[in-house]
């Protein structure tokens, strides 16, 4: 029975040595973000995604690395949630998922190409992010849109500030 981790190897193998060379713990931090943030959306949303995760990370106000970015607290709602953080390949009868695989398999490639660089940012280097249908936040008031990408608007600080 395939695991998550089993899945994402098998994935950065696909991209050959450069990608073998990335810390897998890092590859997985960024893919389940990727996946709990936008399973749902397109890939250019999971990209958007990705981008914002790393953009964090090249940012001194944020954690140096994926994992420090995911996981610093408060800043995505499914790492607060309360629910479980396991990837869900499977039912209770032990039965596969196939949706659930899909949308892994594409966070996991997503997350490859961001951080390998074969992907450009499609948030014009936004920091921030929210779910548009569900909420507008009060601190999006102090930043600007940079890119409005499937269920998400992508925002980062003025510039010059």
């Amino acid at each position: 029975m395939s695991t998550p981790m089993s899945i994402l190897v098998a994935v950065m193998a696909t991209f050959g040595t450069p990608a073998m060379e990335l810390d897998p713990d890092e590859v997985f931090c960024l893919t389940q973000n990727i996946y709990f943030e936008s399973s749902i959306e397109r890939r250019d949303g999971k990209s958007a995604v990705a981008h914002v995760t790393l953009n964090r990370v090249q940012n001194r106000r944020y954690p140096d690395t994926v994992c420090g970015v995911v996981w610093q607290n408060r800043q995505f709602s499914w790492t607060q949630d309360g629910k479980s953080d396991r990837i869900p390949l499977h039912d209770a009868r032990r039965r596969e998922q196939p949706w659930v695989y899909e949308a892994w398999i594409e966070s996991a490639e997503v997350a490859v190409e961001a951080l390998l660089g074969q992907s450009p940012d499609p948030t014009d280097g936004a920091n921030y992010y929210y779910a548009h249908r569900l909420v507008t936040p009060s601190w999006s008031r102090s930043f600007t849109v940079a890119a409005v990408i499937g269920n998400h608007t992508f925002m980062r600080r003025p510039r010059g500030s």
